[in-house]
């Protein structure tokens, strides 16, 4: 059997087992209550099992024996994180740099912005098989692990308190590129892009050849409107990291953060061309994004139907969508907005584009279908209750129309599209 069944295996019989753990644990400790050792088994259990409060009271109790005990300050931290008391996280790791010096590992580094991290501890979605790639015992390292990358294996790595737990560990670790880097990308996501910028220009004082810099660097140009910038950064990232096109690569066996750069790298060299408007350049890249994507999972593709590789290929497909229809290659940028559909049905920009096809090709009924559809997932965005206004409109369901108009200026009264389009509806 292999690693990863072994791991797989695990993790299924895993609750079973704590629960044993947790029932023997309680019957020692009443023989012996102040055993350290049975009291982290205990609190390390009950925090596995997402009982995090009563891991807080174990690790206190611990703590007043034990004042140092490193694995209590770690259970301590990872049931204050799990509960979102930040303030608190942030006292103990606090309290664990006065003591204790941190450690890196070099393969927990690649998860460092891997979006089964962002999925899992940002936006609480399941993602079954990250638990396989960590070492065992996690909440009793899980600093250590944290520092391996740059705080992104917690929900404090992905809140508003980012910055601050990034910024407290450089005032120890101040030439941590990794650490710098991070900051930058927690600014760039609050747009905070003055403080982005000098984060990313003191990663560049560190080592100017860092790959990660520069792909950040051309996600900063990307949003910030300047393609041309973002190009440069993004061919050199392309440059610095080859890949093996022979080959299937497996994304259980090899998760190869190069390989996933790689495609990340060419996906937004692609938006950055269709934002200069060279549209056939940005399909030559998408193309070659799209067969990495493949080949890295080319076995697995149905287990992975909801996770971050099927929203890697949404995104793929919704930008060769939108640089063919901007080549008025109406037929084929139809196809790849519904293949990206495929991958995020609730994707509100990818329907949008679809349902403006279907406008284009006068399919008004498929029109408003897709945009009911929009208005249901976003209904307070008055764009999508515009579009369907329209499309009613257009399909001769006036009294329809006028209602979704209603709801589009109840929104934004100054939606000047829709004031237009009222004119015609009285």
């Amino acid at each position: 059997m292999s690693d990863f069944l072994k791991k797989l295996a695990d993790l299924n019989t895993r609750d079973a087992r704590l629960n044993n753990i947790i029932d023997e644990c309680n019957k020692k400790l009443k023989v012996n209550p102040n055993s350290i050792e049975l009291l982290i088994q205990l609190a390390e259990a009950y925090n596995l099992t997402g009982q995090y409060k009563k891991a807080v009271l174990l690790c206190k109790e611990i703590l007043k024996l034990k004042r140092d005990y490193k694995p209590a300050l770690n259970n301590l931290f990872f049931a204050y994180d799990r509960l979102e008391s930040f303030d608190q996280a942030l006292k103990i790791f606090k309290r664990y740099l006065e003591e204790f010096n941190l450690e890196k590992k070099e393969e927990l580094q690649r998860l460092s912005f891997s979006i089964y991290l962002k999925n899992y501890f940002k936006d609480n979605k399941d993602e079954p098989f990250l638990e396989i790639h960590l070492p065992p015992h996690y909440p009793s390292k899980v600093i250590d692990i944290n520092f391996s990358t740059s705080f992104h294996f917690s929900k404090i790595g992905w809140s508003s308190h980012n910055s601050d737990i990034l910024r407290i560990t450089l005032e120890k670790y101040p030439q941590d590129i990794e650490l710098w880097n991070s900051l930058g990308f927690s600014y760039f996501s609050m747009e905070k892009y003055d403080d982005a910028k000098n984060a990313f220009d003191k990663a560049l004082e560190i080592d100017d050849k860092n790959i990660m810099t520069h792909y950040l660097l051309g996600s900063f140009y990307l949003k910030n409107k300047e393609p041309e910038k973002a190009k440069i950064e993004f061919i050199s990232v392309i440059i610095h990291l080859p890949v093996s096109w022979n080959r299937g690569i497996s994304l259980i066996e090899e998760s190869s953060q190069n390989l996933t750069l790689n495609i990340q790298a060419l996906n937004k060299l692609g938006e950055a061309y269709i934002k200069c408007g060279e549209y056939e350049e940005a399909i030559k890249d998408l193309l070659k994004a799209l067969t990495l994507t493949k080949l890295s999972f080319p076995s697995i593709t149905t287990l992975f139907v909801r996770s971050s590789k099927s929203f890697v290929l949404s995104y793929i497909y919704k930008n060769l969508g939108i640089a063919y229809y901007s080549l008025d290659d109406i037929k084929k940028a139809l196809k790849m907005f519904k293949r990206a559909l495929k991958h995020d049905p609730e994707n509100v920009e990818i329907l949008e584009c679809l349902g403006e096809i279907y406008f284009d090709m006068k399919k008004y009924k498929n029109a408003s279908e897709v945009f009911q559809h929009v208005a249901g997932i976003k209904p307070e965005d008055p764009r999508g209750w515009h579009m369907l206004s329209k499309s009613y409109y257009n399909s001769s369901r006036t009294e329809n129309a006028k209602e979704a108009n209603l709801k589009c200026l109840g929104l934004d009264p100054n939606y000047k599209p829709a004031l237009e389009l009222r004119k015609e509806l009285i």
